[in-house]
C-alpha cells in the first residue's frame, strides 16, 4: 500500500510540476544547474532490481531520493521539476533516470514509466 501511495504521489508529482504554498522545495538556481535536456522517467524498486534488490552500484543501499542513470558521475545531483535526486545507481537503458520507490515488501512490482521530463545536472 505504502508503494502505491509513493508511486502516484511521484507520478502526480512529476506530472503537475512543482508546488507552491507551505513547503518550499529545492529549485535549481540558472548559475548552478545545466540542463541535459528531455530524458525518459521511469521508477524502480527492490523487487524489480533482482538479483542486488536494495544494492546499488554505487554501493549504497537504495533509498527514495536515488536514482539509476547512465553517463554521469555517480553522487551527481539532478533536478526533475524542482525535486533533487542523487545518482547511486546505473540504469539498463541511456537517456533514462530510473527513480528508486520504496516497495511495500509483498513482492509486488508497481514500476512505471511516467513520462519524458528535462532534467538538470548541478
Amino acid at each position: 500500500m505504502i508503494k502505491t501511495v509513493a508511486s502516484l504521489l511521484l507520478a502526480a508529482m512529476l506530472a503537475a510540476g512543482p508546488t507552491t504554498g507551505a513547503v518550499k522545495e529545492k529549485t535549481p538556481d540558472a548559475d548552478t544547474w545545466r540542463s541535459l535536456g528531455k530524458w525518459r522517467i521511469t521508477t524502480y524498486c527492490a523487487e524489480c532490481n533482482e538479483p542486488i534488490g536494495r544494492e546499488s552500484a554505487s554501493g549504497k543501499r537504495l533509498k527514495y531520493g536515488y536514482v539509476a542513470m547512465n553517463n554521469v558521475p555517480m553522487g551527481s545531483e539532478i533536478s526533475i521539476e524542482g525535486e533533487t535526486f542523487t545518482v547511486a545507481d546505473r540504469c539498463g537503458i541511456d537517456d533514462t533516470v530510473d527513480i528508486f520507490i520504496p516497495d511495500e515488501g509483498d513482492g509486488i512490482c508497481r514500476c512505471d514509466v511516467l513520462d519524458y521530463k528535462e532534467v538538470k545536472i548541478k
